[in-house]
């Protein structure tokens, strides 16, 4: 085995500073000073607000070519749309990090960002003459390659991140992304995806997308070229990529935290697509609210992860990332089993009328969902930092495409079983179900962590 790997950095492990780098100052003022850190968010920014408008028009573009022909497939068509793009990371991500590690990540990011563009340039020779299936196997290709190259993106992204700002930046710089990302969602798919599509026609937009990625392209090449040290092209030539990926998964098998990090993150991630998944049953049947009123939960949620991500820089400089991972558990359990509880028993004492949609349940689910939104920042902002601070410069891409793998591949659980369960036994009963398990997972890791602790002092 390489030296690279003997064994897992300490949580103090630091690096030199890598061209652009800065240090010593604190929040986002900090990180964006750093002009090289300043393009590669910028890139990151606009690329997401570009994918997420695409999300939204290609659910336009599949739903009107239904309408058009008269099909009465328009949910098996959507289902297969979101198909096509959830199904490549569970099959490329851990290639991906392989092959990233082994190649110039600023190079990797710009390729990507070039056939991005070369993909939604795809959709501009959609004809309205052609059949139905053609057309829809053809959309269906272009979102499949689309989303398969993307996941060279990730581990080039995350990797190169540490390499640009200081380690007390880390987690403020890997907030901002979290911020930019969650950001991102609401401006593409609500806002400019709609906006764009009924104002320019959804050809327009595709030519505007192409334009951004493009321009993130020559963002991401304008990026200080970082080279590693610490493998030698000879010492490549020699690697396989199935003994890269062994590798890669001892080395997180040795690393208590990496595997905690990667877990919380998984978990984090599967929990909340499948509160996503019982939303609307909960808001009609428990809340007793239209199904159009879905927004007055998702929304607190998603401000909360604003908030969320904007405090935890501040809180990650005097707590450590272990401590405020295990207690934001503990806090999302303890929400989840009040989202059980509280609004169920409200609802039965004031129930709702068409004149009064702003029942105390429903203000006590927002306040809640906001409560949720704000705890799950500080599972994925602190663990993701993790992710970059316990691996190396050498297999830092494959770490994080470990995590992009397991967290895709454990996400099919809520999207398959979280609406059956819901039906078979009641959403209620599953959130409740839910928030126990959460709990209990919770309450051993504090108690691990500070035993471990006690151990060491």
């Amino acid at each position: 085995m390489s030296r690279h790997v003997a064994e897992p950095p300490n949580a103090s492990t630091t690096r030199p500073a890598a061209p652009g780098q800065t240090a010593g100052r604190g929040g986002f003022v900090g990180v964006l000073a750093n002009q090289a850190f300043l393009r590669l968010w910028m890139a990151q920014a606009l690329s997401q607000t570009a994918q997420q408008t695409i999300n939204f028009v290609l659910l336009i573009q599949v739903r009107q070519i239904i309408l058009a022909r008269e099909a009465a497939v328009a949910n098996t068509a959507i289902s297969l749309l979101i198909l096509s793009f959830a199904t490549p990371p569970i099959f490329f991500s851990a290639v991906a990090g392989v092959l990233v590690d082994r190649s110039d990540k600023r190079l990797i990011m710009a390729g990507v960002n070039a056939a991005r563009a070369l993909c939604i340039a795809g959709y501009l020779l959609l004809r309205p003459n052609w059949p139905l299936l053609p057309t829809l196997l053809y959309i269906y290709t272009l979102c499949f390659a689309f989303s398969s190259v993307g996941q060279l993106f990730g581990p080039a992204e995350g990797s190169t991140i540490p390499l640009l700002v200081s380690r007390e930046q880390l987690i403020n710089a890997n907030a901002l992304f979290s911020l930019t990302f969650t950001g991102s969602q609401l401006l593409g798919f609500v806002i400019l995806g709609p906006l764009l599509s009924s104002l320019l026609g959804l050809q327009t937009v595709y030519i505007i997308v192409v334009i951004l990625y493009l321009f993130c392209t020559t963002l991401i090449l304008s990026l200080p070229r970082v080279v590693s040290t610490h493998v030698s092209r000879e010492q490549v030539a020699k690697r396989t990529i199935s003994g890269d990926l062994r590798e890669v998964w001892r080395y997180i098998a040795r690393d208590t935290l990496l595997r905690k990090a990667i877990a919380y993150l998984t978990a984090a991630n599967s929990a909340f697509l499948m509160i996503a998944t019982l939303a609307p049953e909960f808001t009609t049947s428990v809340l007793r609210l239209p199904p159009e009123r879905l927004a007055a939960i998702v929304t607190p949620a998603g401000l909360g992860m604003l908030t969320g991500v904007i405090a935890v820089g501040r809180f990650g400089r005097r707590v450590g990332r272990e401590t405020l991972i295990d207690r934001a558990l503990i806090i999302i359990s303890l929400i989840l089993l009040t989202f059980a509880v509280v609004p169920p028993t409200l609802v039965q004492l004031y129930p709702p009328t068409s004149q009064h949609i702003f029942t105390p349940a429903t203000i006590i689910a927002m306040i809640l969902a906001y409560g949720l939104g704000v705890s799950n920042a500080f599972i994925i902002v602190p663990s993701q930092t993790l992710l970059q601070e316990r691996s190396t410069e050498a297999n830092r891409a494959r770490v994080l495409s470990a995590f992009f793998t397991t967290s895709n591949t454990v996400a099919l659980i809520p999207i398959l079983f979280a609406g059956v369960l819901g039906d078979l036994f009641g959403v209620v009963r599953v959130l409740a179900v839910i928030a126990v398990l959460v709990l209990v997972i919770g309450i051993i890791a504090e108690r691990s962590r500070r035993r471990r602790v006690a151990s060491k002092g």
